[in-house]
């Protein structure tokens, strides 16, 4: 089994849904501007720091993936533990790891998040004065090795 470890030093962005407008009689769907700047921003980062990274479809993935979001003001007091905070607010856990596979797509990093047949998302808040950043572990095995399970997951 090979890991692949990835750290994007920015702030998650949840997949929103498509607006949709009309222009001269027609509909256009888009996406929200932070959206597309944030994967505009993520794919730049990917394509320049993970260049030889790549990953072929006949292998199997699980992701392992920690968001850390930047914690809020009111969360810097001292009753507040100094390390990650578990963030149990919006956005939704589905829709950041929608984004993030959307952007190792994009990237270039596996040719279709169909290939990725499990994942963790663990979703935190930041150490105190500390900003937000993508923790990505990538778990490879080939197409004929024996998946594991989450039970015999530290057997291996």
């Amino acid at each position: 089994m090979k890991e692949i470890k990835i750290l994007l030093p920015l702030e998650a962005v949840a997949t929103p849904r498509p607006r949709v407008s009309f222009h001269r009689g027609k509909s256009i769907a888009y996406y929200p501007k932070k959206y597309r700047d944030f994967k505009a921003a993520a794919r730049l980062f990917l394509r320049h720091t993970y260049r030889n990274v790549s990953i072929d479809a006949a292998e199997l993935l699980h992701t392992d993936y920690l968001i850390v979001l930047t914690r809020p003001k009111y969360m810097h007091a001292k009753k507040y533990p100094d390390g990650l905070i578990p963030h149990q607010k919006r956005p939704d856990r589905d829709n950041l790891t929608k984004s993030i596979d959307d952007i190792l797509e994009d990237a270039g990093i596996y040719t279709d998040d169909s290939v990725n047949w499990s994942n963790t998302t663990k979703k935190m808040y930041s150490e105190r004065d500390t900003l937000g950043r993508i923790e990505i572990t990538i778990q490879i095995r080939k197409a004929g090795e024996q998946p594991h399970s989450p039970a015999n997951r530290n057997q291996t």
